[in-house]
């Protein structure tokens, strides 16, 4: 229960986070006033776009991969922490298994706009 709960909330945090920053864009965007300018300002433009593309995508892969690590039953998802930096993810935290290891990297790579995966996660010494 408390799993799809955080699947829920992954899935509303990705909208708000899509939506907000590409609406604030759209309502900022400067207007041409001259025909130098203008080319200055289209550069700009786009380079901004570039940067905040970037940013928004790696919000969506990682919360792509953290729902998908929540939904799945051989995962401890709300152990895993979920990072990505220019669609580079690294994934850290203890994990129970071999198994649990596996599939969470597994996961992440089957994550679309995923690049590379860095695992960081460390085998949990069982408990005697």
């Amino acid at each position: 229960m408390l799993k799809r709960l955080f699947v829920v909330i992954c899935g509303v945090g990705v909208m708000i986070v899509t939506a907000g920053p590409a609406s604030a864009q759209a309502g900022t965007q400067p207007k041409e006033k001259t025909v130098t300018t203008g080319t200055k300002v289209k550069e700009k433009t786009k380079s901004a776009v570039k940067t905040t593309g970037t940013v928004l995508s790696d919000a969506e892969i990682t919360a792509a991969v953290k729902t998908k690590l929540l939904a799945d039953k051989t995962t401890s998802g709300m152990n895993i922490n979920v990072d990505t930096s220019h669609g580079v993810v690294t994934l850290t935290g203890p994990v129970s298994s071999v198994a649990e290891r596996r599939e969470a990297l597994k996961l992440a790579h089957e994550t679309k706009g995923v690049k590379r995966v860095v695992s960081k996660l460390k085998m949990e010494k069982e408990k005697k």
